[in-house]
């Protein structure tokens, strides 16, 4: 009996009521010291402060949502004034690592939940033993570092939090609110600045229309079809509220990686076989395409997303301006195509190990700076090589093995929907992940890489806990 305890994963979505107790006994009585001895002012912050710190330790889930989120707001004036000289990111990697130091060490979480992570593990050692022979060891060094504080511990974070469905459910609804607020901001305020391209909180176009598009998968596919009338209603049009910001920001990226992330749930849904699925899969789907029309066709979608997206259209019409990586592309594609060609060549010249990590640039450019190829493979394949290339695709191989697995199991039961939006969410990020961003703009990633191959594990100590 002890044993089926021990397998257990005390992890729900927050702190256990008597710690949460203790702690706030505490704030109470530090509040009431400091009341005596300081300013008014000075007490109301630090109520303030402890109450946040209550919180986010309070809901593990809330507080990965917004480290993973954190660079979203880092560029507004107002939060900046706020947070001072404080690192945003950092401040709530902190918070996190409590939260998982608490888990781990008085919690006792079982770390067969961490079995499946092993190959980004051995990526980011094999990562930090390129410092040996990288040619920009000033960007390798602290490349590496982030490596271990940002995917690292999202991977880690992934595996022991949002492994429970309730701590998934908080999370995902945390991802939907951030995407919510940025959307309505970006619609409401970001549209009246007069840039071609629009963002929200002072974050980048790009990043505006991942955090929209996230929201838009999760309303739609994450118990969608379980909601009141009222309920779906109101769901499509917050839906239609978050693509209009994902088009109106101008980016191209986040908006061609719906195609292939629906397509790779369709190809999902038809191997399980199961037609009912499938069906409202598909419904949803081009629901989402008629959304997308609306807004092409109206207007709304932005002058800029359109004049964008006709330059690709254009490109591959001329396959030979395209393959040569042409100016029709538009600027920020034309120096992708030459940073991918570059990155064949640089593998081509060390297959196996690359040129070290954080040495594109010196090895591609002569140049030292942060400069990287905007596609998580060819990142890969030029400064990890053929070793870090193989890891990565083995750690996703074992993602989707879980979550089809994870389908297979619950193919008629509620949580089918967990299984579902990892594997929607896991493939548009990585798609965006070919297109932009280096490996450590990609926590989002392998934080639900490291929820996916945990879904399999936690169900296993589900059922040794029943018998």
């Amino acid at each position: 009996m002890q044993h089926v305890k021990a397998m257990r994963n005390p992890f729900g979505d927050k702190i256990a009521e008597p710690e949460s107790l203790l702690f706030g006994l505490l704030i109470v009585l530090f509040s009431a010291l400091s009341a005596v001895l300081l300013d008014w002012k000075i007490v109301i912050g630090i109520v303030a402060v402890s109450l946040a710190l209550w919180f986010l330790l309070r809901y593990p889930p809330v507080t990965f949502a917004l480290f993973l989120s954190s660079g979203y707001f880092k560029g507004d004036p107002i939060i900046s004034a706020l947070t001072g000289p404080l690192d945003l990111t950092l401040v709530f990697a902190v918070i996190l690592s409590l939260c998982l130091f608490w888990q781990i060490a008085v919690k006792r979480v079982s770390f067969r939940l961490l079995r499946n992570i092993w190959p980004m593990v051995a990526m980011i050692v094999f990562a930090a033993l390129s410092l040996l022979y990288t040619p920009d060891l000033s960007y390798g060094l602290p490349k590496v570092g982030l490596l271990v504080t940002g995917v690292m511990l999202s991977l880690i974070a992934g595996s022991l939090i949002l492994s429970q469905p309730q701590s998934l459910k908080t999370f995902l609804n945390t991802m939907v609110i951030i995407g919510s607020v940025m959307s309505i901001y970006a619609v409401v305020v970001g549209r009246t600045l007069g840039t071609n391209f629009i963002n929200a909180f002072g974050s980048n176009y790009l990043t505006l229309g991942k955090a929209s598009a996230i929201a838009v998968f999760v309303l739609l596919f994450f118990g969608f079809e379980k909601n009141r009338l009222v309920t779906k209603t109101l769901k499509l049009l917050l839906c239609f509220v978050l693509l209009w910001s994902m088009m109106s920001s101008g980016g191209r990226g986040p908006v061609f990686a719906i195609v292939p992330a629906l397509a790779i749930g369709c190809l999902a849904l038809w191997i399980k076989g199961d037609r009912f699925q499938f069906r409202h899969f598909v419904f949803v789907s081009i629901i989402i395409g008629l959304m997308i029309i609306v807004l092409l066709v109206s207007g709304l979608a932005g002058t800029t997303f359109i004049n964008r997206a006709s330059m690709v259209t254009n490109s591959l019409s001329n396959k030979t301006v395209a393959l040569s990586g042409g100016s029709t592309l538009g600027g920020s594609a034309t120096a992708r195509i030459r940073y991918w060609s570059a990155s064949l060549k640089l593998w081509a010249g060390k297959p196996l190990g690359g040129v070290g990590i954080g040495g594109f640039n010196k090895a591609a450019f002569g140049t030292r700076g942060e400069l990287y190829p905007h596609n998580i493979f060819f990142e890969l394949v030029s400064e990890l090589g053929f070793i870090g290339l193989c890891l990565f695709l083995l750690q996703l191989f074992f993602c989707w093995r879980s979550i089809m697995t994870f389908l297979g199991r619950n193919i008629s039961r509620p949580a089918f929907s967990s299984g579902l939006i990892l594997l929607l969410l896991i493939a548009y990020l990585l798609v965006n992940a070919c297109l932009s961003g280096d490996l450590n703009d990609n926590r989002q990633l392998f934080a639900l890489c490291g929820a996916a191959v945990a879904l399999i594990g936690n169900a296993e100590q589900t059922e040794d806990a029943s018998i």
